[in-house]
């Protein structure tokens, strides 16, 4: 298991788009600009629908091409902005607040925006991140530990996520790492269930 390369998740068994709305923590890994917006749009789609609010923690250039490609699939971007069920936050606002990344401390951001949501009355929240810009102001076993985190919070609250990187500027130790503690991968053109996942249980002292 420890050697898997990237390559054996494309000899997988293809699944369609229908598996977004059936898993909480998925990662689509991406190789250009072009493709890096594929399952963005059912993702936001199915949550917007289920009465989540959506929280993009993407660089705004990334946010702005997520709203024109889910205006041109006629989705109303303004009015969800409007009735705040559509919200935005730079990935470094998010992820190193003036400080070095914590993972406590982002797990606590993002638990306190799933509280907020929840009273104001959204069934829960669903977050899109794409840290692939800052990959380099941490080190890689910090954000897994993030990310470990993050699959039990999601596992365990009504909270959903979809982590997008960059493979152009993720290195392989990191993206191997990643697929581990996601349900479900996306990778080319395919979305596959990770045969090296399993439901995660957080240890605390």
């Amino acid at each position: 298991m420890e050697d898997f390369e990237l390559e054996e998740l494309k000899e997988k068994e293809i699944t369609n788009l229908e598996i977004i709305p059936k898993t909480k923590h998925l990662c689509w890994l991406y190789e250009s600009d072009e493709d890096r917006l594929g399952v963005v749009e059912p993702f936001l789609v199915a949550a917007l629908s289920r009465r989540k609010q959506c929280l993009l923690v993407v660089p705004a250039a990334v946010r702005d091409e997520i709203y024109t490609d889910l205006t041109q699939g006629d989705v109303n971007v303004k009015r969800y902005q409007d009735i705040k069920q559509m919200l935005h936050v730079e990935p470094q606002d998010m992820f190193f607040q003036g400080g070095p990344l914590d993972t406590d401390v982002v797990v606590h951001s993002i638990l306190a925006s799933l509280a907020r949501a929840q009273a104001e009355g959204w069934e829960g929240l669903a977050v899109v991140t794409d840290a692939s810009q800052v990959l380099g102001q941490a080190k890689d076993e910090d954000w897994l530990a993030l990310e470990f985190r993050m699959d039990y919070e999601c596992y365990a609250k009504p909270c959903t996520m979809l982590c997008l990187y960059d493979q152009r500027l993720a290195s392989g130790k990191l993206l191997t790492a990643m697929i581990k503690v996601h349900p479900v991968i996306g990778l080319g053109n395919t979305l596959a269930r990770n045969p090296f996942y399993s439901a995660p249980t957080l240890h605390t002292s």
